[in-house]
């Protein structure tokens, strides 16, 4: 399989995968299940050719690819939340990042915006 990435940083199997999630998700799940003919025909909507190892698409983001930051949210007043991302420091977890954002509806968002938020969610923290 290509690990080719993507301008976004993203690699092939993190492009099929987030594809077959897009595809599949509904609010209120708690897993979303594919069938692996699915991992084929998602790379064939991304315009790149079928992945020549299916089993490592799988295998690469739950063993190679560090995913899910831990992360909290807190609510708070005035239509704002905190976000916090934690670490491992030693034998503690501490807040790494701590950022506050005001909740606007989507439609009051840019497309810029809504692009900047894109790829700001796909880079690793520095």
């Amino acid at each position: 399989m290509s690990n080719t990435a993507s301008p976004a940083g993203e690699s092939l199997a993190q492009r099929i995968i987030a594809k077959i999630f897009a595809d599949h998700f509904k609010p209120g799940l708690d897993e979303v299940a594919f069938r692996r003919e699915e991992l084929v025909a998602a790379a064939e909507a991304l315009g790149e050719p079928r992945p020549r190892n299916l089993g490592d698409i799988v295998y690469s983001l739950r063993y190679r690819v560090p995913l899910a930051r831990p992360i909290a949210a807190q609510f708070m007043a005035n239509d704002e939340i905190a976000l916090f991302e934690f670490e491992e420091s030693g034998n503690k977890i501490t807040i790494a990042r701590e950022k506050h954002y005001e909740l606007v509806p989507s439609d009051q968002l840019t497309a810029e915006e809504l692009q900047s938020y894109r790829q700001t969610a796909v880079r690793k923290p520095q």
